[in-house]
């Protein structure tokens, strides 16, 4: 019916009149191209032919896809089409609440003022171990190494997500965790669990277990089902601490989780923990650590379209000129 010209005018018609009497949000194939074409937020939302129909199937329905598509397209009235000015969002690898979390960031890129979920919501999320070590480290850092964190506004609180960054230090994974209000997830050798102490202990803490000779597919798959997940994880596309405190190259690791989630990465540089634990050194110095929180990376289908090791180098690459970028002063 919704395709005959004048049942169209008639709903078009009763959906302005709604929406004339305050803010309202409307879903629809041509919402943003047709019924609200000067609305300055327009999502259109998109997955897969293959994943369209897993998803229609699991809901019990059965249409043709592509038939649906074709028709859609070249109806007379309000085909479907993609308003210029609207985002586009992949969903195939998405969660819902990343779907959500995507919304919310190009709202926010726009200026709209977006509030965040409250305190104790996040801590919710966090075990009592996590929400220990993460009030701890953050207590101690402050009174011992005058611990800041630069734009931690930046970042995304919600949805899967990358925190990328520069590694310096032991210090680096509990500092970083802090530029986060959630529980997020991380990497470490796994002969750091080899003492009965830590075993117990670090996978109350989100740590996923590593081995540091050669990439390890078992971790790299338990990031990529956690990101799936909708939760966010700490990775230093670097694989290793620093010797010298300078950025070292990035390793092809980061890029295939980018490629086979298309998490967006938060890009972060941390400055100090070098200087207060070098690698090698069992001495500890009291000298100001700081983290720069960089604006958020968002990738596009164009940008995983291939696979291969080269293209993973290069969406790592990607991040960690990102990282370079982030300074104290300037902040980046």
């Amino acid at each position: 019916m919704s395709s005959v010209p004048r049942v169209r005018e008639i709903l078009v018609s009763h959906m302005r009149e709604y929406a004339n009497k305050g803010n309202v949000v409307m879903e629809g194939r041509d919402i943003g191209s047709a019924v609200f074409p000067q609305t300055p937020f327009k999502f259109y939302i998109d997955a897969s032919p293959e994943v369209r129909v897993q998803r229609r199937l699991a809901e019990g329905q059965r249409d043709e896809i592509a038939a649906r598509d074709r028709a859609d397209s070249s109806r007379a009235a309000s085909p479907l089409v993609v308003a210029p000015d609207a985002a586009v969002i992949d969903t195939s690898s998405l969660t819902i609440d990343g779907v959500v979390d995507r919304i919310l960031q190009q709202l926010i890129k726009k200026g709209l003022p977006v509030h965040s979920q409250t305190e104790t919501a996040r801590q919710q999320r966090m075990n009592p171990y996590y929400w220990l070590g993460y009030t701890l480290s953050r207590l101690l850092a402050q009174v011992f190494f005058r611990f800041r964190i630069l734009h931690r506004e930046r970042m995304i609180q919600s949805g899967p997500v990358i925190l990328a960054m520069n590694h310096q230090s032991f210090f680096d994974p509990p500092l970083a965790g802090n530029a986060s209000d959630r529980a997020i997830f991380f990497l470490a050798r796994r002969t750091l669990l080899d003492h009965w102490f830590w075993g117990w202990l670090l996978p109350k803490l989100n740590v996923i277990p590593v081995d540091q000779e050669g990439s390890d597919r078992s971790a790299l798959k338990a990031l990529i089902r956690i990101l799936r997940a909708g939760q966010a994880t700490l990775v230093f596309p670097e694989g290793a601490r620093t010797l010298d405190g300078n950025l070292q190259p990035a390793q092809p690791g980061l890029g295939l989780v980018i490629a086979k989630t298309r998490a967006p990465v938060v890009p972060m540089r941390i400055f100090g923990a070098h200087e207060a634990w070098p690698r090698g050194s069992k001495k500890i110095r009291f000298h100001p650590i700081t983290i720069v929180v960089g604006h958020p990376i968002f990738f596009s289908e164009a940008d995983i379209a291939e696979r291969g090791k080269g293209v993973y180098q290069g969406l790592s690459e990607r991040v960690m000129t990102e990282i370079a970028k982030l300074t104290i002063d300037g902040n980046g």
